[in-house]
């Protein structure tokens, strides 16, 4: 607020009248932008003049160490100006031993020149009435939750001996017409007895002065969300709200597994050289599932295998419906490559545990299927007499799906995927079926351990921590925030 003179003071301790005066006033500074010199309230004092004749001005108190007062008379420098004429109070409810009802009649005088507000519009006419309605806007249809409340507008008046009626204010300078213009607002205050200090703060008075259509039509269309102030000025819970806006409904907080469609959805890793697992090394792969769909190929729950030139490692449920651990370059039938299986079909819509483990051996011998912690284990297949010769620099390691063209995807649920660079025992791996959670650390020897429970959604895909040391975490591709569920073992 800029007022006429800046040593008028601002109330610390306001009672009664003066906290619904000093309220209203912080309202009118906040809401009209015309009102450049609001002053809050006026008293009725004796002025003498030169000629020793006594005239009354509506003065306004300073602090100036003198306790003086200045006339604030109508001013064609200043664009808008206000003051509170505070007549005497009345007690229309009283109760002895009761906090009672006061009423003050109130009187809000104004006065503006129109030419320093808007100089195009007085010359086609005398906009007082903008001004009124905008008083009445300010005023009216937003003093909810006050400690006052404002019984009645009693009258408005534009004459100016009206407007100044308690006052002697010369017009010997023509300040009553155009482009000066003036007007007074008649009204009813009511409070309680045991009125308590209103809450003054500049940010609650622009709050209580702006309605809902306000904030979304001229304020909010008017940030720049790519501004880091703006950013660093919502909080995290308007960030999620954002994105829930923009993205859908995220899950509510817990464990969650991810809901793959089938036809284009994965989860990827970068290329970390730990998992280009070749024929000669240990591995153990393990993750819970829930699979809605037997696939007409296979259904991969995790893989680097680049589909075009059948090479890579494939961890899959395959049209039968049996577990499945794959290592291959070339064709089965010109390759080197190997496979072990497991015997059991998996049940459809159920959760199981499902988890391959490997050693070092070619022959594959030792290489074992688990399903909910059991040995499950068919006849080994195939051998790999050699080390597959090549990195796999075409595609990344994925959760539900191959890589490329001719990729496969995996339909359902999968949670808590993890792979080991060792191979568990078969104590090792019942322990392990039984662990539902997400732990806050990874065991020793995990190498990749998306946490789903971790995944964060942004403009077009999840991200999530991979917990360990080594590079990166891991991202969805094409996935829905809507695919992150509360659907788990």
């Amino acid at each position: 607020m800029s007022v006429q003179n800046p040593n008028i003071p601002t109330p610390t301790q306001a009672k009664g009248i003066d906290v619904a005066i000093y309220d209203m006033q912080a309202r009118l500074d906040t809401s009209l932008t015309w009102l450049t010199n609001g002053m809050g309230r006026a008293y009725r004092l004796s002025k003498v003049e030169v000629n020793r004749a006594a005239i009354f001005l509506p003065e306004v108190r300073l602090n100036d160490g003198k306790f003086g007062y200045f006339a604030a008379t109508p001013d064609n420098d200043k664009q808008g100006q206000n003051i509170f004429i505070v007549g005497d109070a009345c007690f229309p409810d009283f109760q002895n031993n009761f906090y009672g009802v006061m009423s003050y009649p109130v009187s809000i005088i104004f006065s503006a020149n129109l030419e320093t507000i808007d100089s195009a519009l007085l010359a086609t006419e005398d906009f007082t009435e903008h001004l009124i309605q905008d008083v009445r806007e300010a005023l009216i249809r937003d003093p909810r939750g006050k400690a006052y409340r404002m019984v009645s507008i009693d009258s408005i008046q534009r004459e100016f001996e009206d407007v100044y009626a308690e006052f002697d204010v010369s017009n010997d300078r023509g300040i009553a017409h155009n482009p000066m213009t003036h007007f007074r607002l008649n009204i009813t205050i009511q409070l309680r007895e045991d009125c308590a200090d209103s809450s003054l703060d500049r940010c609650a008075a622009i709050l209580a002065n702006l309605s809902q259509d306000e904030l979304l039509n001229c304020i909010l269309p008017t940030y720049d969300f790519s501004d880091p102030a703006t950013q660093a000025a919502t909080s995290p819970t308007q960030q999620a709200d954002m994105i829930n806006w923009l993205c859908g409904t995220p899950p509510p907080t817990g464990q969650f597994s991810f809901l793959f469609d089938g036809i284009n959805e994965s989860i990827y890793s970068n290329q970390k050289p730990e998992l280009l697992y070749q024929g000669d090394q240990d591995c153990t792969m393990s993750a819970w599932i829930k699979l809605t769909a037997y696939d007409a190929a296979y259904s991969p729950v995790m893989s680097w295998f680049y589909e075009p030139s059948q090479r890579g490692w494939n961890f899959y449920i395959d049209t039968t419906g049996v577990i499945v651990l794959s290592f291959l370059e070339g064709s089965p039938q010109a390759g080197r490559w190997g496979f072990v299986a497991g015997t059991t079909v998996i049940p459809l819509n159920t959760w199981v545990h499902v988890a391959v483990t490997k050693d070092a051996q070619f022959a594959w011998t030792n290489a074992k299927v688990y399903l909910n912690g059991v040995d499950d284990t068919a006849t080994t297949f195939g051998s790999m007499t050699n080390n597959m010769t090549g990195p796999m620099m075409l595609t990344n390691p994925r959760i539900g799906a191959t890589g490329s063209t001719g990729a496969k995807y995996f339909q359902g649920n999968i949670f808590a995927p993890r792979i080991w660079n060792r191979e568990l025992t078969p104590a090792e791996i019942t322990t392990e079926s039984t662990n539902k959670t997400y732990e806050t650390t990874s065991p020793a020897n995990i190498i990749w351990d998306a946490d789903f429970d971790l995944a964060m959604y942004g403009v077009f895909d999840w991200t999530m921590p991979n917990k360990l040391a080594t590079t990166g975490g891991s991202q969805s591709q094409n996935m829905e925030i809507t695919d992150k569920v509360t659907d788990i073992p």
